[in-house]
């Protein structure tokens, strides 16, 4: 039986949840109409839970391509204060230099939009689970490293 619960999905990317967390699984670099879903979707979830939500983006391959309007999207996103209060991890699983410049990307943005909330970026499964488990505790479920793991395991899986 599947425990998370697709919030959206596409060619491109996954939009997952599981309790008060929302993991998202890109297949590539996504364009601007598919952040301002992205950004509906997380607010609309969010909203359902206001003492506290994190995110799991999970960068699986693909070429980085972020158009100019891409990018002003996820800065407005990253920019909201009501989003992912906990904590965002993103891990980026892309190999070689596209990997290296999925981190360069998502470093700029962090810079430009400094979120309020704690933001990290990992290229290891075991290291971002860890964090993000640390980040969870300071919220309203409780949660396991083992059951964060296996809701990567699962998010993943599926767009394997």
């Amino acid at each position: 039986m599947r425990a998370n619960e697709i919030l959206h999905e596409d060619a491109t990317t996954r939009v997952l949840s599981r309790r008060n967390l929302v993991v998202t699984v890109w297949s590539s670099a996504p364009t601007a109409a598919q952040f301002r879903i992205f950004s509906r979707v997380s607010e609309r979830f969010v909203k359902a839970r206001p003492a506290g939500t994190a995110l799991l983006s999970v960068a699986l391959r693909g070429v980085p391509n972020f158009s100019e309007s891409a990018r002003e999207e996820v800065v407005q996103m990253v920019k909201n204060r009501t989003l992912f209060t906990l904590g965002t991890a993103h891990l980026i699983l892309v190999p070689g230099l596209a990997g290296a410049a999925v981190r360069a990307f998502l470093s700029t943005v962090t810079l430009i939009a400094r979120p309020a909330a704690p933001t990290r970026s990992f290229g290891e499964k075991n290291a971002a689970v860890t964090w993000l488990h640390g980040q969870l505790r300071g919220g309203p479920e409780e949660w396991t490293e083992k059951e964060l793991r296996e809701t990567l395991e699962e998010a993943i899986a599926e767009r394997s």
